[in-house]
Protein backbone atom coordinates (compact mmCIF):
# COMPACT_ATOMS: atom_id res chain seq x y z
CA UNK A 1 0.00 0.00 0.00
CA UNK A 2 2.83 2.40 0.85
CA UNK A 3 4.39 1.76 -2.56
CA UNK A 4 1.06 2.50 -4.26
CA UNK A 5 0.34 5.82 -2.50
CA UNK A 6 3.22 7.79 -3.98
CA UNK A 7 3.13 11.62 -4.19
CA UNK A 8 2.16 11.30 -7.87
CA UNK A 9 -0.77 8.99 -7.11
CA UNK A 10 -1.89 11.17 -4.21
CA UNK A 11 -1.67 14.22 -6.45
CA UNK A 12 -3.76 12.60 -9.16
CA UNK A 13 -6.37 11.55 -6.58
CA UNK A 14 -6.60 15.13 -5.32
CA UNK A 15 -6.89 16.59 -8.82
CA UNK A 16 -9.66 14.13 -9.78
CA UNK A 17 -11.36 15.05 -6.49
CA UNK A 18 -12.40 18.28 -8.21
CA UNK A 19 -14.73 16.42 -10.59
CA UNK A 20 -17.63 16.10 -8.13
CA UNK A 21 -17.79 19.77 -7.06
CA UNK A 22 -17.42 20.77 -10.73
CA UNK A 23 -20.46 18.62 -11.52
CA UNK A 24 -22.43 20.23 -8.66
CA UNK A 25 -21.57 23.72 -9.90
CA UNK A 26 -22.67 22.81 -13.42
CA UNK A 27 -25.83 21.07 -12.18
CA UNK A 28 -26.91 24.21 -10.29
CA UNK A 29 -26.02 26.62 -13.10
CA UNK A 30 -29.66 27.62 -13.69
CA UNK A 31 -30.49 27.89 -9.97
CA UNK A 32 -27.98 30.54 -8.92
CA UNK A 33 -30.66 33.23 -8.73
CA UNK A 34 -32.18 31.41 -5.74
CA UNK A 35 -31.11 32.30 -2.18
CA UNK A 36 -27.86 30.63 -1.04
CA UNK A 37 -27.25 28.76 -4.33
CA UNK A 38 -24.57 31.13 -5.66
CA UNK A 39 -22.59 30.93 -2.42
CA UNK A 40 -22.97 27.16 -2.33
CA UNK A 41 -21.43 27.10 -5.81
CA UNK A 42 -18.67 29.43 -4.63
CA UNK A 43 -17.94 27.11 -1.69
CA UNK A 44 -17.74 24.20 -4.15
CA UNK A 45 -15.39 26.25 -6.35
CA UNK A 46 -13.17 26.94 -3.33
CA UNK A 47 -13.13 23.20 -2.63
CA UNK A 48 -12.07 22.60 -6.21
CA UNK A 49 -9.27 25.14 -5.82
CA UNK A 50 -8.11 23.37 -2.66
CA UNK A 51 -8.20 19.91 -4.23
CA UNK A 52 -6.59 20.83 -7.56
CA UNK A 53 -3.87 23.04 -6.08
CA UNK A 54 -3.00 20.46 -3.41
CA UNK A 55 -2.79 17.78 -6.08
CA UNK A 56 -0.65 19.91 -8.39
CA UNK A 57 1.73 20.76 -5.54
CA UNK A 58 2.37 17.03 -5.14
CA UNK A 59 2.81 16.52 -8.89
CA UNK A 60 4.98 19.53 -9.78
CA UNK A 61 8.75 19.25 -9.46
CA UNK A 62 9.74 22.87 -10.08
CA UNK A 63 10.07 24.78 -6.74
CA UNK A 64 9.13 28.05 -8.44
CA UNK A 65 5.96 26.63 -9.98
CA UNK A 66 5.10 24.80 -6.76
CA UNK A 67 5.43 28.11 -4.91
CA UNK A 68 3.05 29.81 -7.36
CA UNK A 69 0.48 27.04 -6.93
CA UNK A 70 0.88 27.26 -3.14
CA UNK A 71 -0.14 30.91 -3.27
CA UNK A 72 -3.52 29.78 -4.62
CA UNK A 73 -3.69 26.81 -2.27
CA UNK A 74 -3.38 28.93 0.89
CA UNK A 75 -6.46 31.03 0.06
CA UNK A 76 -8.72 28.06 -0.71
CA UNK A 77 -9.63 27.27 2.90
CA UNK A 78 -10.47 30.84 4.04
CA UNK A 79 -12.45 31.42 0.83
CA UNK A 80 -14.35 28.24 1.52
CA UNK A 81 -15.01 29.27 5.13
CA UNK A 82 -16.33 32.70 4.11
CA UNK A 83 -18.52 31.39 1.31
CA UNK A 84 -19.85 28.63 3.58
CA UNK A 85 -20.75 31.22 6.21
CA UNK A 86 -22.60 33.37 3.66
CA UNK A 87 -24.33 30.31 2.22
CA UNK A 88 -25.46 29.16 5.68
CA UNK A 89 -26.71 32.64 6.52
CA UNK A 90 -28.80 32.85 3.36
CA UNK A 91 -30.02 29.27 3.81
CA UNK A 92 -31.06 29.88 7.41
CA UNK A 93 -32.58 33.34 7.13
CA UNK A 94 -33.73 33.06 3.50
CA UNK A 95 -32.39 36.49 2.57
CA UNK A 96 -29.25 38.08 1.19
CA UNK A 97 -26.34 38.52 3.57
CA UNK A 98 -25.64 42.13 4.71
CA UNK A 99 -23.04 43.83 2.50
CA UNK A 100 -20.79 44.50 5.50
CA UNK A 101 -19.98 40.78 5.63
CA UNK A 102 -17.93 41.13 2.44
CA UNK A 103 -15.14 42.83 4.43
CA UNK A 104 -14.22 39.26 5.43
CA UNK A 105 -12.67 38.85 2.00
CA UNK A 106 -10.18 41.68 2.60
CA UNK A 107 -7.68 39.65 4.74
CA UNK A 108 -7.77 36.83 2.17
CA UNK A 109 -7.12 39.20 -0.73
CA UNK A 110 -4.25 40.84 1.17
CA UNK A 111 -2.77 37.44 2.05
CA UNK A 112 -2.90 36.44 -1.62
CA UNK A 113 -1.18 39.67 -2.71
CA UNK A 114 1.47 39.44 0.02
CA UNK A 115 2.14 35.77 -0.75
CA UNK A 116 3.91 36.70 -4.00
CA UNK A 117 6.36 39.08 -2.31
CA UNK A 118 6.32 37.73 1.26
CA UNK A 119 7.15 41.10 2.92
CA UNK A 120 8.75 40.70 6.37
CA UNK A 121 8.06 36.94 6.06
CA UNK A 122 4.39 37.61 6.80
CA UNK A 123 3.14 34.66 4.77
CA UNK A 124 6.07 32.24 4.55
CA UNK A 125 8.50 32.15 7.44
CA UNK A 126 11.64 31.74 5.35
CA UNK A 127 13.72 33.71 2.92
CA UNK A 128 13.19 32.92 -0.77
CA UNK A 129 10.31 30.43 -0.28
CA UNK A 130 10.20 29.84 -4.04
CA UNK A 131 13.48 27.93 -3.70
CA UNK A 132 12.33 25.51 -0.99
CA UNK A 133 12.52 21.80 -1.66
CA UNK A 134 9.59 21.12 0.69
CA UNK A 135 6.30 20.09 -0.88
CA UNK A 136 4.32 22.50 1.30
CA UNK A 137 5.99 25.81 2.06
CA UNK A 138 5.75 26.04 5.86
CA UNK A 139 4.05 28.78 7.87
CA UNK A 140 5.65 28.81 11.30
CA UNK A 141 5.50 31.37 14.10
CA UNK A 142 5.29 34.90 12.73
CA UNK A 143 3.14 34.03 9.70
CA UNK A 144 -0.34 35.50 9.39
CA UNK A 145 -1.59 32.39 7.58
CA UNK A 146 -2.67 30.53 10.74
CA UNK A 147 -4.53 33.63 11.97
CA UNK A 148 -6.56 33.81 8.76
CA UNK A 149 -6.89 30.10 8.03
CA UNK A 150 -7.41 28.78 11.55
CA UNK A 151 -8.55 31.83 13.52
CA UNK A 152 -11.01 33.45 11.15
CA UNK A 153 -11.85 30.24 9.30
CA UNK A 154 -12.58 28.22 12.45
CA UNK A 155 -14.80 30.98 13.88
CA UNK A 156 -16.79 31.26 10.66
CA UNK A 157 -17.26 27.50 10.42
CA UNK A 158 -18.52 27.34 14.02
CA UNK A 159 -20.95 30.19 13.34
CA UNK A 160 -22.09 28.51 10.12
CA UNK A 161 -22.71 25.21 11.86
CA UNK A 162 -24.55 27.00 14.68
CA UNK A 163 -26.96 28.71 12.28
CA UNK A 164 -27.72 25.50 10.40
CA UNK A 165 -28.02 23.47 13.61
CA UNK A 166 -30.58 25.98 14.86
CA UNK A 167 -32.51 25.62 11.60
CA UNK A 168 -32.37 21.83 11.89
CA UNK A 169 -33.68 21.91 15.46
CA UNK A 170 -36.41 24.52 14.93
CA UNK A 171 -37.74 23.81 11.46
CA UNK A 172 -40.97 21.86 11.20
CA UNK A 173 -40.42 21.08 7.52
CA UNK A 174 -38.98 17.66 6.79
CA UNK A 175 -37.21 18.87 3.63
CA UNK A 176 -35.52 21.74 5.50
CA UNK A 177 -34.40 19.36 8.24
CA UNK A 178 -32.89 16.99 5.65
CA UNK A 179 -31.15 19.88 3.89
CA UNK A 180 -29.80 21.21 7.19
CA UNK A 181 -28.49 17.77 8.16
CA UNK A 182 -26.73 17.42 4.80
CA UNK A 183 -25.13 20.86 5.25
CA UNK A 184 -23.95 19.98 8.76
CA UNK A 185 -22.32 16.78 7.48
CA UNK A 186 -20.66 18.77 4.66
CA UNK A 187 -19.35 21.35 7.14
CA UNK A 188 -17.91 18.60 9.35
CA UNK A 189 -16.18 16.98 6.37
CA UNK A 190 -14.69 20.24 5.08
CA UNK A 191 -13.56 21.13 8.61
CA UNK A 192 -11.56 17.90 8.83
CA UNK A 193 -9.89 18.68 5.49
CA UNK A 194 -9.11 22.28 6.42
CA UNK A 195 -7.70 21.16 9.78
CA UNK A 196 -5.39 18.74 7.98
CA UNK A 197 -4.16 21.62 5.79
CA UNK A 198 -3.49 23.74 8.87
CA UNK A 199 -1.45 20.91 10.40
CA UNK A 200 0.53 20.45 7.18
CA UNK A 201 1.28 24.10 6.62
Amino acid sequence: MENFLTPNVAGLIMVTGAIFPAFIIYWLRNERHKPAVFWFQFAMLSGMLWSVSFGLIALVRSPELRFAITNFFIIAVPLSAISTFIFCYEFTFKKKVPRGVFVLFIPVVLMFIFSWFNPYNLIYTMENPYHTAEILVPANEGSIRPIINVGMGFLLVIMSAGMVLGEWMNSSQKVRKTQALFILISIATSSILSTSQSILG
